[in-house]
């Protein structure tokens, strides 16, 4: 029987350590699997919470259909955030914070630029895209700001946690944090450029590809990020950038009603 122990390096004789295992890290094809399972979650989420809305607008509350949106997009939110505490408890991914990435200049440069890029993605869009309807969530905004009876501020509130915080949270930790290194590890040390490019090409469109019909501006603004990312120890940047892109387009759609 192997002992799981091993003298020390240098130490006196008798002296032994216990030897420590290599963190886990995900696969690429386990971080697809992980994708796909928080889609599930979310749609989970959205049926649970929609039941007894449907219910109490049923029984005549008023204010059920009000609350209908942000407490599904909620509930989405936290569900994955779950889902990614206890994955997390298993294998590896890359940290949430890390100060040294704050305390380096270049790295708000390069999370300026990221801004930038998805700044002008959405400008693009106005002029590309001729029909001005706003996507789901975007109407669902103006919907609560522009209620009869004044603005419904405890639902809208929580909207924008979800969209504002919650949302880059769970959204950058699993395709920023979690997809994007598997990818790039999949190609070995020898093609690490290659790992960087199919990492956040592949990452990037799926991200879009998640937020249709408007998928095209997502899928830059994460190419954006992904760039970003790969300089960064932590997720502290990319979900910086990602919370001021969709604050800015949560205050543009109230200042627009």
């Amino acid at each position: 029987m192997t002992s799981p122990y091993g003298p020390e390096p240098g130490g006196p004789p008798g002296a032994y350590q216990l030897e420590m295992k290599a963190p886990r890290t995900w696969t690429w094809w386990g971080a697809l699997l992980l994708v796909a399972a928080t889609l599930v979650a979310q749609v989970v989420a959205g049926i649970v919470t929609v039941i007894p809305l449907m219910i109490a607008e049923v029984l005549g509350y008023s204010a059920a259909e009000q609350w209908l949106t942000p407490v599904i997009t909620f509930a989405s939110m936290i569900t994955v955030l779950g889902l990614l505490l206890i994955a997390r408890r298993w294998s590896g991914a890359k940290p949430l914070w890390d100060r040294r990435d704050l305390a380096d200049w270049k790295n708000w440069l390069l999370a300026l630029g990221a801004l930038v890029i998805s700044a002008g993605a959405n400008v693009v869009r106005i002029f590309v895209e001729k029909d001005p309807a706003a996507p789901a969530l975007n109407e669902q905004i103006l919907a609560l700001a522009e209620a009869p009876g004044g603005t419904p501020w405890a639902p809208l509130l929580m909207l924008g946690t979800a969209v504002v915080i919650l949302a880059p949270l769970t959204e950058e930790w699993v395709f920023r944090g979690i997809l994007l290194p598997a990818l790039q590890r999949a190609t070995g040390r020898r093609w690490a450029w290659l790992g960087a490019v199919v990492g956040v090409s592949v990452s990037s469109l799926i991200f879009g590809l998640l937020h249709w019909p408007v998928w095209w501006v997502p899928a830059v603004y994460g190419l954006a990020i992904g760039l970003l990312s790969l300089r960064q120890r932590s997720l502290a940047l990319p979900f910086l950038v990602h919370g001021a892109i969709n604050l800015t387009v949560f205050i543009l759609v109230l200042t627009a009603s």
